[in-house]
């Protein structure tokens, strides 16, 4: 129960402060993963039954022995072995002490860092009535980023995913389970009848850490992926392994692509944990992700499997993610950067902020600041979570083409706080141990979450290259110097940057003088206070994509008094008819919208509260129906006054 298992994790952090310290470093953690039927416990831990418990190793004072205890009908069976697994293989009591490590400075290491060791008992029933493997085919990619690999197929354990036990003939669930993290599961129901083991394509986890994700076919109705096995009485077959294959046929996929559901899953599995590693409060909303062996790059009907391309929306409160599977076209579900970049856009959505326009983008492209960082965090946050640079898109026939890039080494043109390809490396850059250049950090990922889900996320400003830093500095302002000279190689200003980008003084390629200047990247406006002349142009839009930097103007300002204020916005020069329109946000939420169809000015009333504010600007036109007769160059005067209390 959240509860419960909240109140565990305060019991452990007491661990930090340990009488006798002798040394206080900045510290390793364990995690502890008990599976259901067992507890681990040693002098000051409890980690009960299906928690995920949190112990901080930071002094040289530690000393716990951390033993199993079985529940009834169950039995230890050793602590699982796999990198950064402590005391894997042994089934003696867990034993880490490091008074050892004072003088030792490769000892001392193992404290002073952000690593992360797991703690995980291997608990099974005494006398399983049906227990088994669970696996799925992983199709790697090239190593030389030129296709899909499908000489090199890989079977990979389904980990984390909802497992039954069903009755045959009439498919009632005699028990539920959870795969463990090396596919095994177990079941003690027992039956005379026949039964089959069912995988759902799904993670699901109530309490804290907290997740709801599915694998779904949005063709057939958003049906559940699942897995089936053969029907047979216990007694016939107690030792079931299910695995899902490929369906590659040799040149091509000749059969169902049932491993497909769950590469998904699993390269989600993954990225997520990497979170519970930092975050072990995390509550993820549910996620539905749609992949069919239809979705194709043709624009259409969603539920005829024309998606267009791999994306991420939320409708109302409902989060989708979906995900192109058409042989021949493109495959996504092994193109794990791809996959990983939109879950990170759903988890800007739902756990941050993203104040995105959205809409196409490329590397080198001018982009509105907001879509230029979501985008590049999509990709920098993506290779951090993977602990791989290498962006790698395989698509075309036979899945043998494809278009890659690295975090560290790709081409930029166009660099700046507008450019999706300089936030996606310093992203990295602030991540990764390979100081190059500028890049003299080495951060790991707890600092990047924490500004995105910190100041970041409640910033009055709007979502940014310009945010994120300031977020980040606010957290650690012993940064600054070193995150200076990062930006400055990006050409962002790094001097005492804040959420505004104020003392920003670098230009795009293109940029013009005086009004029509990219610069400031927010105007000021007073409110009461007189006009501030704005511009929507389309310059920097040369594909008339609605969504480069210069389409729309953002302008801060401070509301006073909380009360009913009007919003006018006013044609003076450049494209008749360009129906000026805005939105006034309140930390990212539209508190005001003037979006009615106006040939030259615009004009709305709203009740906004005291504090900072933005007000965005743009040409309906430039943004909605860029190239059409209407759209072009205009400038345009605000205006926002008191109209009542």
């Amino acid at each position: 129960m959240p509860s419960q298992q909240t109140s565990i994790k305060n019991r452990l952090r007491p661990l930090a402060a340990l009488a006798g310290c002798l040394l206080l470093l900045s510290g390793c953690k364990i995690l502890i993963q008990v599976p259901p039927g067992a507890r681990v416990v040693s002098d000051n831990v409890e980690c009960t039954a299906g928690a995920i418990c949190e112990v901080d190793v930071t002094t040289t004072s530690f000393s716990e022995a951390f033993t199993v205890e079985p529940e009834p009908g169950y039995q230890f069976a050793g602590w699982r072995k796999a990198g950064r697994h402590l005391c894997g293989g042994s089934t003696a009591a867990c034993a880490i002490d490091t008074s050892g490590f004072v003088g030792q400075p490769a000892l001392l290491a193992f404290l002073d860092n952000d690593e992360i060791f797991y703690l995980a008992p291997r608990i099974v029933p005494a006398n399983p009535s049906v227990s088994g493997k669970l696996t799925y085919d992983r199709v790697p990619q090239l190593s030389n980023g030129r296709g899909l690999d499908y000489n090199n197929i890989t079977r990979m354990p389904i980990r984390g995913a909802t497992v039954q036990l069903l009755r045959g003939f009439d498919e009632q669930i005699l028990q539920e389970t959870r795969s463990d993290a090396d596919g095994a599961y177990a079941f003690t129901a027992d039956s005379s009848d026949e039964v089959f083991v069912r995988v759902r394509a799904e993670l699901l986890r109530q309490g804290t850490p907290e997740w709801d994700l599915s694998v779904r076919d949005n063709t057939q109705g958003g049906a559940l992926y699942v897995l089936d096995g053969a029907q047979a009485t216990i007694d016939d077959a107690a030792q079931r392994n299910l695995h899902a294959p490929s369906g590659w046929g040799g040149s091509r996929y000749t059969s169902e692509r049932r491993a497909a559901p769950f590469a998904l899953l699993d390269t989600m599995y993954g990225a997520q944990m990497r979170l519970v590693e930092i975050d072990i409060d995390i509550n993820l909303p549910p996620l539905k992700v749609f992949w069919s062996e239809n979705n194709s790059t043709a624009a259409g009907n969603l539920a005829d499997g024309d998606i267009a391309t791999s994306f991420y929306f939320r409708e109302a409160n409902e989060s989708a993610l979906y995900v192109l599977g058409k042989q021949d076209n493109d495959t996504d579900e092994y193109d794990v950067h791809i996959v990983v970049h939109e879950w990170i856009h759903y988890l800007e959505d739902r756990i941050s902020r993203s104040d995105s326009r959205g809409g196409p983008h490329a590397e080198g492209d001018i982009l509105d600041i907001r879509l230029a960082f979501s985008e590049g965090l999509g990709n920098g946050l993506a290779a951090v979570l993977l602990d791989n640079p290498w962006y790698v898109d395989t698509n075309g026939p036979g899945q043998q083409g494809s278009f890659s890039f690295s975090m560290e080494s790709a081409a930029r043109f166009n660099p700046g706080w507008f450019s999706e390809t300089s936030v996606q490396a310093l992203i990295y850059d602030l991540y990764d141990s390979n100081n190059d250049g500028a890049d003299t950090l080495a951060l790991g990922l707890r600092p990047i979450y924490h500004a995105l889900t910190g100041a970041h996320k409640t910033t009055p400003a709007l979502t940014s290259v310009f945010s994120f830093f300031d977020a980040l500095l606010q957290n650690s302002p012993e940064l600054a110097g070193p995150v200076s000279n990062m930006l400055e190689a990006e050409r962002i200003t790094g001097d005492l940057i804040d959420a505004y980008g104020s003392r920003e003084q670098y230009r795009p390629s293109g940029d013009r003088n005086g009004t029509r200047s990219t610069l400031p990247v927010y105007r000021d406006l007073s409110v009461n206070g007189g006009a501030v002349e704005v511009c929507s142009q389309t310059h920097l839009d040369p594909f008339d994509e609605g969504n480069k930097l210069g389409v729309g103007t953002l302008v801060s300002f401070n509301v006073p008094t909380a009360g009913s204020y009007e919003v006018s916005v006013e044609r003076t020069s450049g494209q008749l008819g360009s129906d000026p329109d805005f939105a006034v946000y309140a930390n990212g939420q539209t508190v005001i919208s003037g979006l009615t169809i106006a040939g030259d000015s615009e004009s709305m009333q709203g009740r906004l509260n005291v504090g900072p504010h933005v007000l965005d600007v743009f040409g309906y036109y430039n943004t909605r129906e860029p190239g059409t007769n209407n759209a072009g160059d205009a400038c345009y005067s605000v205006t926002i006054e008191s109209s009542g209390s």
